[in-house]
């Protein structure tokens, strides 16, 4: 994320921002519980966002360190992507740093394709696209 890690005040005021949005739109981020303990370990899901002057339904997942790399991103997105088409219409981007390659993979293995650099939140950033999102 380019905003990094957030403090408790933060992330609490960031919860209820996709709680609002959510109850707006009818879709959101939501959260990733695991199955065998019931422990939040990350969220996966969509907001709208604006990038290079359009408005774009945005997919983002981010899990706690010590849960990455053990396919979850990649289950989470595939479940919230399923549910998304059954709902809604609007195409769907992604994007991350040129540097992160485990979630451009992720994005990738979900059917989320590399489209093009660009800049968002004054950094570097790859853009992904899903059903004809953007055109250069």
């Amino acid at each position: 994320s380019p905003t990094g890690a957030l403090s408790d005040n933060l992330a609490r005021a960031r919860f209820a921002e996709l709680m609002t949005h959510g109850q707006k739109y009818g879709f959101s981020k939501f959260s990733v519980i695991l199955r065998s303990s019931a422990e939040l370990i990350g969220y996966c899901g969509a907001e709208l966002c604006q990038i290079e002057g359009s408005t774009v339904v945005e997919l983002g997942f981010r899990l706690a360190p010590q849960w990455r790399g053990h396919g979850y991103a990649t289950e989470a997105a595939t479940v919230f992507l399923a549910w998304y088409d059954k709902h809604f219409e609007e195409p769907i981007i992604a994007f991350t740093a040129p540097e992160n390659t485990a979630s451009a993979s992720v994005l990738q293995q979900v059917g989320v394709c590399m489209h093009y650099k660009s800049e968002f939140m004054g950094k570097q950033s790859i853009v992904f696209y899903r059903n004809g999102a953007v055109s250069e």
